[in-house]
């Protein structure tokens, strides 16, 4: 009431959800298993998602980032997310903190592609919203 008036809160249409939490889907034989990504992958909406192996174990890692600053004044930005690696650790997705994984961007990430060099390197390049990309080499 603080935020809406009384009109518009009168013409509101009143939802209900179940689950507010971002979530991976595994189809296992026991048929399709929810689970909800680790905190660190749950502080902004994501945009630019990808799987590569960065920690060299032979599984993909979910590598993501996001972030939205265009949004009415009453919701504020959602700007919790500076990238983020995911990690299948015992069954279970974990986040990969900063410090270990290199990755802190500040911005509104929008595409996160693999770019192959000769010689065998890869880089990571993850495009932002109104600013430069920023490259990390993976190793």
């Amino acid at each position: 009431q603080d935020i809406f008036t009384s009109e518009e809160l009168a013409e509101a249409t009143e939802l209900s959800a179940e689950l507010l939490a971002s979530v991976v889907i595994w189809n296992t034989e026991e048929g399709m298993q929810v689970e909800k990504l680790p905190p660190r992958a749950q502080m902004a909406p994501m945009y630019g998602i990808t799987l590569e192996d960065v920690t060299g174990n032979g599984l993909p890692e979910i590598i993501m980032g996001g972030n939205l600053y265009d949004v009415k004044p009453q919701s504020g930005p959602y700007d919790g997310s500076r990238g983020t690696i995911l990690t299948l650790e015992e069954g279970t997705l974990r986040s990969i903190p900063p410090h270990l994984s290199g990755i802190h961007i500040q911005g509104e990430i929008r595409n996160i592609q693999r770019i192959d060099q000769t010689g065998g390197k890869s880089l990571l390049l993850m495009s932002l919203f109104n600013d430069y990309p920023r490259v990390y080499e993976m190793k």
